[in-house]
């Protein structure tokens, strides 16, 4: 039985095998042969199987309970964003940071991996410390700040990010520069592009 069993994985690591040649470009002529050969001998629903295991990893959407996305899809939409986001985890330690067009405070990838401590200036680690142990503790959720900077108006708030039982899952700092947004009057109703070209 046991061999049965072996023969039949054997066939669906080769059957994955010959489909990824396939999906990589590899000429069909190539691996045609050895291809009808094994089809010859695996069941129907098992080609299926792993084809369409091979179509779910390569859309890879990660499941949301509002939608889903692509990596890609994810990456453009949280760096088309209006402002940066950076999270960290529960143990303080950086996990990602968005990359926008304009970034405020920029950052590189040296930061990701290390606990957030260590990123900021000596003067405002304490801060730092005060509102993630505050936020792990329940105490507080959100803490904001702004300053001018370079002739900007930077907000910059603090988000603790909880799963449905409470428990604390790590930070989101959000910073935008609201400058443009302050200076705001009246109303626009009509379109109107960043070029400045209005539609009706």
């Amino acid at each position: 039985m046991s061999e049965l069993i072996n023969n039949d994985q054997k066939r669906k690591d080769l059957l994955k095998q010959l489909i990824q040649q396939l999906h990589d470009g590899m000429a069909p002529e190539t691996v045609r042969k050895q291809l009808e050969d094994l089809l010859g001998k695996t069941p129907h629903e098992d080609v299926v199987a792993v084809e369409q295991k091979k179509r779910k990893s390569n859309d890879r959407r990660t499941r949301l309970s509002s939608g889903s996305f692509t990596p890609a899809e994810l990456t453009a939409v949280l760096n088309t964003l209006p402002f940066d986001v950076t999270f960290v985890d529960k143990d303080d330690v950086v996990r990602y940071y968005s990359e926008g067009a304009e970034c405020i405070f920029p950052r590189n990838r040296a930061v990701l991996g290390r606990k957030v401590q260590v990123c900021h200036p000596p003067k405002s680690v304490h801060i730092v410390q005060k509102i993630l142990d505050d936020f792990r503790s329940g105490r507080e959720s959100i803490a904001s700040f702004w300053i001018n900077m370079g002739g900007k108006f930077i907000h910059i708030e603090y988000f603790a990010l909880r799963d449905e039982k409470g428990e604390y899952l790590g930070t989101l700092e959000v910073t935008q520069d609201l400058t443009q947004k302050r200076q705001l009057s009246g109303e626009q109703r009509l379109l109107s592009y960043a070029g400045g070209e209005k539609h009706e």
